[in-house]
Order: C-alpha cells, then sequence, then structure tokens
C-alpha cells in the first residue's frame, strides 16, 4: 500500500477523535487514526503497482526420481527494496494435475518466506502430480509481495533419512519411510545447529518419500549454494 493523502478535520477541537473508521473500496483504504497528530486524522492508502515479475520458459519436464513433474520459473524483484515475503499463484492448471510443493490449502500458490533483495532474481522450481503421465501444458502465473508467516510448531520425533544423494539437475534427493497420509517437518541447515523448515509440510502418499531440494520455494536457496546441507525429518504431531 502507498500513502496517497493525509486528512486532518480543517475545524477540529481537542477530544474530536477525528478518523475513527475504516472504509475499502476499489483498491483504495481509508484508515482513520483517530489519536493520530494532535485530534485524530485520515490517510488515504492505494495498493501498489506489482514489485515482483515472473516469467517460466517451456513446459513442466518429467523427474524420473521423484514421479513429478518439474517446471522452473524467475521472479524478478522489480523495486530497489527488499520484500519480505512472495506468493506465486497458478491459474489454467489441467484437470487432475496438482501442484505437489504448493501452500496454499485449497488454492494453487506457494508462499516464499524469505526475503528476496532489490532488484534480485530468484529461480523456483515448481512440481507437479500428473497422474496420467503425460506432460501437462504450461499453467499461468502470477506473483505478489507477502508477509512473513511465522512457521507453526511441529513438535513430534525425528525420522532417521536413509538416502541422501546429490542429483543431475544440481539439487539434493532424500528417501525416508513414512506412514501413508501422516505428514513430515523436513528441515534443513548448515551447521547442524540452526534448522529452518523447508516449505511446505509434506503429506506422506505411500510407504516412502523422495523429496528432491532444488532451492526455491521449497528452500532458501539452492543446495550448490552452501558448503554444506544437513537435512532432518520430523513426524509432525497430530
Amino acid at each position: 500500500w502507498q500513502e496517497v493523502q493525509k486528512l486532518q478535520a480543517f475545524d477540529a477541537e481537542p477530544g474530536n477523535l477525528f478518523g475513527i473508521s475504516l472504509v475499502l473500496e476499489s483498491g483504495n483504504a481509508l484508515v482513520g487514526s483517530s489519536r493520530s497528530e494532535a485530534n485524530g486524522a485520515a490517510y488515504l492508502l492505494r495498493v501498489s503497482p506489482s514489485l515482483l515479475s515472473v516469467s517460466s520458459d517451456g513446459v513442466p519436464t518429467f523427474n524420473p526420481q521423484t514421479g513429478l513433474y518439474e517446471q522452473r520459473t524467475v521472479v524478478r524483484n522489480l523495486s530497489t527494496e527488499a520484500v519480505p515475503a512472495m506468493r506465486l499463484s497458478l491459474e489454467n492448471i489441467p484437470e487432475g494435475v496438482r501442484l505437489y510443493n504448493g501452500t496454499g490449502g485449497g488454492e494453487a500458490s506457494i508462499h516464499f518466506d524469505h526475503p528476496i533483495a532489490g532488484l534480485a532474481t530468484m529461480e523456483a522450481v515448481l512440481e507437479f502430480f500428473v497422474p496420467t503421465r503425460m506432460t501437462p501444458a504450461s499453467p499461468l502465473f502470477s506473483v505478489a509481495t507477502a508477509l512473513a508467516i511465522d512457521p507453526p510448531l511441529t513438535g513430534g520425533k525425528a525420522l532417521a533419512i536413509d538416502v541422501v544423494r546429490r542429483t543431475e539437475a544440481g539439487g539434493i534427493l532424500i528417501e525416508f519411510s513414512s506412514e501413508p497420509g501422516r505428514f513430515y517437518q523436513i528441515q534443513y541447515s548448515t551447521d547442524m545447529v540452526n534448522w529452518n523448515d523447508a516449505i511446505p509440510i509434506v503429506r506422506a502418499a505411500g510407504t516412502r518419500v523422495f523429496w528432491h531440494d532444488l532451492g526455491p520455494p521449497k528452500t532458501s536457496s539452492p543446495p550448490a549454494e552452501d558448503k554444506s546441507r544437513w537435512y532432518r525429518v520430523i513426524s509432525v504431531a497430530e
């Protein structure tokens, strides 16, 4: 939001509490602040133009190691200021195709909960589950700035990771045993002291989970950018 104008009563008197309500209409907001200034004020705000752009080349390609189709997108911060987080939304996804690494619940969207520096470019890999194993058409993309969200507490027991290996795509693939329908939080670290939650929490479809770390939006950066990256898996308490 951008501040367009500040309004104050020309005939204000002490105790008037001018600006005590909120009005939203057509991308504008009139926000009252009764304790602002001496006798209150109202601020006219307008939705800011998009600070981010997104593009993608080609169509999703099949990854036999995970059984998912992957599509690379490039998000650009057009502003000189950093944005705290972003939400990437998809439309026109073919029927039956599911955004596997989505974080929007019933919506096809991804919340990337890490800052994007001013004028920076970030590559985000989207994963699709396609039951027909036929290459799906590319969806339509849109991106917007968002607020960072504190991750939920996911108390549970740690599980053994059976396999950790690098992939030809420059990522890291981990495998672990799972219970169908159960949720698992994957965490990563560069020092085994400070741990970060991967996005989103994984829901197991079978008795094995194959999880591919290529960087955003699952993790804050590609694994190749770290000298070492450690992983652990926590079974989320129900």
